[in-house]
C-alpha cells in the first residue's frame, strides 16, 4: 500500500484551504494547514513534510520569505508555490530562491494531484536533488550540469537548450507562456523574440525525439507545455 503524502499547506485564504482539502482529500494525501507564514515556518521546523505548498501573499512571512528560510536548512524537501498571484517575475524569483514548481490555483484538480504525486515520486525514487528533473520513465535532466539522459544515452546540451528545457521543466504539465520563456532565455520580455523562441523550441524537440513519451505542445500565440503522453491525457 502506498504511504500517504504529507503536505504542509500555508495559506491565509480559508476558502482556498477548504477547496484544496476537497481536491486532494483522498487516501493518498495528509494535509496540515498553516494560516500564515510564521505558523508555516514553525510547523515546518517541528515536522518536515513530504511537500511544502505555499501561497505567495500571507501575513507575517510571505511565500518567498519561507522559501529563503527553508533553503537555508533544507535543500531536499520539495517546495511548490501554489497561488493566484503568479507572474513571470514572481515565478522566476521563486525558482531562483529554490522552489521546485509554481502552480496556479486555477489548475484542474486531477492535474494538481498528478503533479504532486510526480514531485513526491521523484523524491522517493532517490532523485532528491532539486536540479534533477525526471521527464519520463526513460529520461532525466540535470539542469545544473546541462546533461540530458535519454534511454541511457547522455546528451550534453548547449546553454540555450539547457536553459529552455529547465524553464519548461519547472512548469511541467502547465503552460509556459512566451513572455516567461523569452525573459528566462534573454533576460527581458521582447515581442520580437517570438521567432527565435520558436526556433529554439523546434531544436529542443529534435533533441527530445528519442523519447516518444515526451512532447512539447504549442498553444498558438500563448506558449508551450512540456508533458508526457500519460500526463497529456489529463490535460
Amino acid at each position: 500500500m502506498r504511504p500517504k503524502i504529507n503536505i504542509l499547506y500555508a495559506d491565509d485564504d480559508a476558502v482556498a484551504v477548504e477547496l484544496l482539502k476537497r481536491q486532494v482529500g483522498t487516501d493518498d494525501f495528509c494535509v496540515r494547514i498553516a494560516s500564515d507564514g510564521q505558523k508555516a515556518w514553525e510547523l515546518f521546523q517541528s515536522h518536515v513534510p513530504d511537500i511544502l505548498l505555499l501561497d505567495i501573499k500571507m501575513p507575517y512571512l510571505d511565500g518567498l520569505d519561507i522559501i529563503k528560510l527553508v533553503r537555508k536548512i533544507n535543500q531536499k524537501t520539495p517546495i511548490v508555490v501554489y497561488s493566484s498571484h503568479l507572474n513571470t517575475t514572481r515565478e522566476l524569483e521563486a525558482f531562483n530562491l529554490g522552489a521546485d514548481d509554481c502552480i496556479c490555483k486555477e489548475i484542474e484538480p486531477d492535474l494538481l494531484i498528478a503533479k504532486l504525486k510526480r514531485i513526491y515520486d521523484r523524491v522517493t525514487k532517490g532523485e532528491t536533488d532539486p536540479q534533477i528533473y525526471i521527464l519520463s520513465d526513460h529520461s532525466k535532466f540535470n539542469s545544473v550540469a546541462g546533461i540530458l539522459t535519454i534511454n541511457d544515452k547522455i546528451v550534453r546540451l548547449k546553454p540555450y537548450d539547457s536553459r529552455l528545457l529547465y524553464l519548461l521543466c519547472v512548469k511541467f504539465g502547465e503552460l509556459a507562456d512566451e513572455d516567461y520563456l523569452i525573459e528566462g532565455l534573454w533576460g527581458m520580455a521582447d515581442s520580437n523574440k517570438g521567432g527565435s523562441l520558436r526556433r529554439c523550441i523546434n531544436h529542443l524537440r529534435k533533441i527530445l525525439a528519442d523519447d516518444i513519451e515526451i512532447m512539447i505542445k504549442n498553444q498558438y500565440s500563448r506558449g508551450y507545455t512540456l508533458a508526457t503522453l500519460k500526463l497529456d491525457s489529463l490535460l
